[in-house]
């Protein structure tokens, strides 16, 4: 009876082994499935910090994927120009960015090419169309790099505003592209415009320097050149030197017309040959007009020689010059010469 008993409470009771088992797997699991939920968070919170900074941030291989015929050839749809050149410098400019790490943001991009749409002429559909380009992919290639260009420009162009406050912001941008093509570029990298320049040094200021070319030009004021002082040379008045990879401008100033140089590199040429200029005699005969000739003595032979057609002009460089013609002549003090450089330099501000 009592064996009967203890059957019956054993099927209407559950296995006690049964409940122990499954009480301790989830006891042991509960602890696993918290502590599994904080990895998941972090992880999905790490993606969605990088679909936001790639949304934001643009690298230059989104907006360039080197050279291309096809964008090539909408730098050229609003003029007949040969557009290569700027083409190629605007990709220097972008790897150069990319160099400088300067972030992109497709925020200012997307501003940048709706300003740009907005001046297109009403017809620009009407080119597009016949030249084949739809109005999507000039976007995506060429007002994208342009607003990439323009992007990293304004934020390196302020640098070189600081350093030569004096210069134009054409020379500015200039200084910017040499210093790309240094960083950037290849020995391929060249503008047609560049050349190489033979000169005299005249002034040597803090951050700007006058030459005078070993070149005949037709006005005194083009022999003039001004560039920015970028080497580490120690030069002096008289000193020759050669500028390569030079490109020369052009710039309105206060004082009028100015020509400026900005160059690659600039050797210094050691010589004891006298250096011979031509110059405009008109131009020469008008400025020493105006001063006072003396007798002067001179035993060893010029630095440079001015030559004119009607006569030649001996120029000796020392602690000041001294310029004469036979046995007459007249001396610039090296305070005069620095207080004519001064304003020369300071005239230049835009």
């Amino acid at each position: 009876m009592k064996t009967e008993i203890k059957k019956g409470l054993l099927d209407v009771t559950p296995d006690l082994q049964d409940s122990k088992a499954r009480v301790r797997k989830a006891v042991l699991q509960l602890p696993k499935k918290q502590h599994s939920l904080m990895p998941r968070f972090v992880f999905g919170s790490f993606i969605l910090l990088l679909i936001i900074l790639v949304s934001t941030t643009w690298q230059s291989d989104d907006y360039v994927q080197g050279f291309s015929e096809e964008t090539l050839n909408m730098y050229g749809l609003l003029d007949d120009e040969d557009n290569s050149e700027q083409y190629h410098k605007d990709l220097i400019i972008v790897k150069y960015g990319a160099f400088k790490n300067i972030e992109v943001s497709k925020q200012d991009v997307k501003k940048l090419i709706s300003s740009y749409e907005a001046e297109l002429p009403h017809s620009f559909d009407k080119v597009l169309k016949k030249n084949g380009i739809t109005k999507s992919a000039y976007k995506e290639h060429f007002l994208t790099l342009k607003a990439h260009v323009q992007i990293v420009r304004e934020s390196l162009l302020p640098h070189y505003g600081q350093m030569y406050p004096q210069f134009h912001q054409e020379i500015h941008e200039q200084l910017l592209l040499f210093d790309a093509v240094k960083e950037v570029g290849t020995e391929e990298d060249s503008f047609g415009a560049s050349v190489n320049i033979r000169a005299v040094v005249l002034y040597e200021g803090k951050n700007a320097r006058i030459l005078t070319l070993i070149d005949e030009k037709k006005l005194i004021e083009e022999q003039l050149i001004i560039m920015p002082i970028r080497d580490k040379l120690t030069l002096k008045t008289g000193d020759e030197v050669i500028l390569k990879n030079s490109l020369l401008t052009s710039v309105l100033t206060e004082t009028g017309v100015r020509q400026f140089v900005v160059s690659q590199d600039i050797t210094e040429i050691t010589t004891d040959k006298t250096t011979k200029i031509p110059a405009m005699q008109k131009e020469l005969k008008t400025l020493f007009e105006q001063i006072n000739w003396e007798n002067i003595t001179k035993t060893k032979d010029p630095d440079v020689e001015l030559l004119t057609m009607s006569g030649n002009y001996s120029v000796w460089y020392g602690d000041d010059i001294v310029i004469g013609s036979g046995d007459k002549g007249f001396i610039i003090r090296k305070e005069k010469l620095k207080t004519w450089g001064d304003e020369v330099i300071q005239k230049l501000k835009p």
